[in-house]
């Protein structure tokens, strides 16, 4: 499958390839944060129904979780007929399906267990690792990898971003496509809000941190996005530590666990403040 917006992984692209030549009912499109699984998601979709977008429903979080009553609801979109003879007639995507709770899963379990004839389901997560194990079992699974440092490179110089700037980017976002699209968007002149204040972070006192604690708890969009900088930003410097020293590579793994786990508590609604403040003493 050829998506002229995004850039894959050569082995994404093969895998996909083969996916959408013989579908399975239902799919896990897994792989890093930020390398356009949500977006290949789509365009497989549209792809499988021959671009009738009015027969792909998209389930996503309401608030910070998805929960059973979503699911629930797939249960009527799936009894629709859908006229024709084509294989695929309906398909689901649920986006960072990580985010059910265990309710919403058992339900989606039940699905799964009887799947709807004509149609396919598809899910996408970076912490597949958070689906129950029935569920896991019963879907076809697609990694995904992240695309390699000199795809990225070729394709945001293709876009026509200077190469000093496109690789600058990637050394703040790590295999992120979506944060270095962010970063590259801000402009060179323009601050990238959120890099700023990881290095605010990772350069100032546990005082200076817990300084922030009050301010970014209060705005989750922000918070989330903080955190998930912190952690590209943590694999990047993860990377360029390795054969520079145990110590430096120690350091940014214990920075990278603790955005981790930040990641993990932020999409099980937790305490935001709380979260932030562990956050920021472990750092």
């Amino acid at each position: 499958m050829r998506v002229s917006r995004l850039v894959l992984h050569p082995t994404a692209e093969k895998r996909l390839d083969g996916f959408l030549a013989s579908p399975a009912h239902a799919v896990l499109f897994g792989g890093p944060a930020g390398t356009g699984k949500v977006q290949l998601a789509h365009a497989a979709a549209l792809e499988l129904l021959g671009g009738k977008e009015a027969h792909l429903r998209t389930v996503t979080a309401v608030g910070e979780s998805i929960g059973i009553e979503q699911i629930r609801e797939l249960n009527g979109f799936f009894a629709l007929k859908v006229p024709g003879t084509a294989a695929v007639k309906r398909v689901v995507i649920i986006e960072d399906a990580e985010r059910m709770g265990t309710e919403a899963q058992n339900a989606l379990l039940k699905l799964l267990e009887e799947p709807p004839a004509d149609a396919v389901l598809i899910l996408t997560s970076s912490q597949p690792e958070r689906l129950l194990p029935t569920i896991r079992s019963r879907l076809q699974k697609l990694h995904l990898p992240a695309p390699t440092p000199a795809d990225l490179q070729k394709h945001f110089a293709e876009a026509g971003h200077n190469e000093a700037v496109v690789s600058a980017a990637l050394l703040r976002a790590g295999t992120s496509v979506a944060a270095a699209e962010r970063i590259l968007v801000a402009g060179t002149d323009a601050p990238d809000t959120a890099v700023q204040l990881v290095k605010q972070a990772l350069g100032g006192t546990a005082y200076d941190r817990l300084l922030l604690v009050d301010a970014l708890s209060k705005q989750k969009e922000e918070l989330r996005t903080f955190v998930d900088t912190l952690a590209t930003v943590a694999m990047a410097s993860l990377e360029a530590a390795v054969g520079k020293g145990a110590a430096s590579v120690s350091r940014w793994k214990d920075v990278l666990q603790a955005a981790h786990t930040a990641q993990n508590a932020l999409s099980q609604s937790g305490n935001a403040k709380l979260v932030l403040t562990e956050l920021m003493l472990e750092l």
